[in-house]
């Protein structure tokens, strides 16, 4: 019996949240997965090419609106090569021309990838939105979104179809949290692990680290990522004098990171789609505090598995990051932690999406 054949159409290999799950995907081999980068640039694509599944990098044009027909086109002859049974489109913005090309190939299993709720503006939330998603309605697709929290928020949009929404919740895989040799875990360490983007909120983590160190705390701040907001946020911690924060950049050791750091804070906004790094920070055996933002507040269960702290309240932020430290998780309160989440496993979240197209 022939595998299902997967195509898998990225943006690029940058190290940021969706590649990572897609890089997770590529675990599971009872499918056949080969992958579409629209640009090749990206921290990751030494990591794609190590998982030794087929793939091609797009270099003959640059992924934006004038290219819209070009992004169509090599979407339909790489499925007429290729020949798919499902196309996923993990970007929403050109997800349109990705669906359209794979559907002149034949292709008719076709799903996007939710990722982040509708913008604020009239232009993010109804323009953006119907622009997505009504051409990939007329062509039969699935918008799959990573929580229930961003499907409700299409399906709110008047003139959606409600019936083309679905939520998945994203996974993570678990053996890369499962250290034989982890390093020795500081006890007085918090750690963040995000891209530098202004759909995170590192200015009020860095605003409540002042707080921590003008207490007369010495508790010690990894930030990894990067992002167009990396030189703005170092700025910004230079100018708050802050001691104990270090930009670590783009890593590939998050889970060495995890273990090493008792604390993880996830400082975000509203616009948060899943928050991914949650699910590993758990299973690493991290103390989690969080933004309440939907997402966060769906992933932890409403606070049972992670504190959540008003978005955007730097004060609250600070006190419960000392809380945490004075008063660390015990032992059976991690285990707990670890075994939720190693519910989310990629074999579960390609199962079903499998079965919506």
């Amino acid at each position: 019996m022939n595998q299902l054949k997967i195509l898998h159409v990225l943006l690029s290999p940058r190290a940021e949240g969706t590649p990572r799950l897609v890089l997770d995907w590529l675990t599971v081999k009872s499918y056949e997965q080969d992958l579409l980068f629209l640009s090749e640039e990206g921290e990751l694509k030494d990591e794609f090419e190590q998982a030794g599944n087929w793939q091609f990098y797009n270099t003959a044009f640059v992924a934006r609106f004038k290219s819209l027909f070009q992004i169509r086109n090599l979407v339909r002859k790489t499925c007429e090569e290729r020949k798919p049974d499902i196309v996923i489109a993990w970007m929403m913005g050109f997800s349109p021309w990705v669906l359209w090309g794979a559907k002149q190939a034949g292709v008719n299993r076709l799903i996007v990838h939710g990722g982040n709720p509708p913008g604020d503006s009239f232009i993010g939330k109804y323009i953006f939105s119907y622009m997505s998603f009504w051409i990939g309605n007329l062509l039969g697709s699935k918008v799959i979104c990573c929580s229930d929290y961003i499907r409700d928020a299409f399906r709110a949009i008047p003139f959606l179809s409600k019936k083309q929404f679905e939520s998945v919740y994203n996974c993570f895989q678990p053996s890369k949290f499962q250290l034989v040799n982890p390093p020795q875990r500081n006890a007085f360490q918090a750690l963040m692990v995000a891209t530098m983007e202004p759909h995170k909120d590192h200015t009020t983590l860095l605003h409540a680290w002042k707080i921590i160190e003008q207490r007369g705390f010495t508790y010690t701040l990894q930030l990894a990522g990067n992002g167009g907001l990396f030189q703005e946020l170092q700025t910004l911690s230079t100018s708050l004098g802050l001691n104990n924060v270090t930009f670590l950049g783009s890593r590939k050791d998050v889970p060495i990171l995890l273990h090493n750091s008792s604390l993880f804070v996830f400082s975000t906004t509203h616009q948060e789609g899943f928050g991914t790094v949650l699910i590993e920070a758990l299973a690493s055996g991290c103390t989690i505090i969080a933004s309440d933002v939907p997402a966060c507040k769906e992933v932890l269960k409403g606070g049972e598995y992670g504190k959540l702290v008003p978005a955007g309240n730097v004060t609250a932020l600070a006190d419960a990051i000392v809380h945490a430290f004075e008063y660390p998780l015990d032992e059976h309160s991690k285990a707990r932690n670890m075994q939720y989440a190693y519910e989310f496993t990629p074999e579960k979240m390609i199962q079903r999406y499998v079965e919506l197209v």
